[in-house]
């Protein structure tokens, strides 16, 4: 895809930062490796990827799968989006942050409340 002076965010959530003044993922490559369930007791990550971004110009992303990915977002004029599989169901959402959020959940499923106790005195 051409670059149209687009930014991004979301994709990954890394506990270590990386000394960037903005979560703006612009000029990134990011390889994407998202694991389901079946690594929630075997592995401990120190970080939480999703196939998710979205853009301050109304648009999100999202590709439902758990293959192994690469998203160069912005490089060089182009941004590319790859993923290691045969199949792909790609989801574009428009709209306010609150309209691309509620679509995005219909097809995620909508966050788990956070319980009472967790939030401190």
């Amino acid at each position: 895809m051409t670059d149209r002076n687009d930014h991004f965010f979301g994709l990954q959530e890394t506990l270590y930062p990386d000394n960037k003044k903005s979560p703006d993922l612009r000029g990134s490559t990011i390889e994407m490796e998202v694991n389901g369930e079946q690594y929630r007791y075997k592995e401990n990550f120190a970080s939480a990827y999703s196939a998710f971004y979205f853009n301050p110009k109304g648009y999100a992303s999202f590709m439902n799968t758990f293959a192994k990915g690469r998203y160069a977002l912005a490089i060089n004029g182009l941004t590319s989006i790859t993923h290691e599989t045969n199949r792909l169901d790609w989801y574009l959402f428009t709209g306010s942050p609150d309209q691309i959020y509620a679509e995005y959940f219909k097809v995620i499923g909508a966050p788990k409340k956070v319980p009472v106790w967790s939030c401190g005195p």
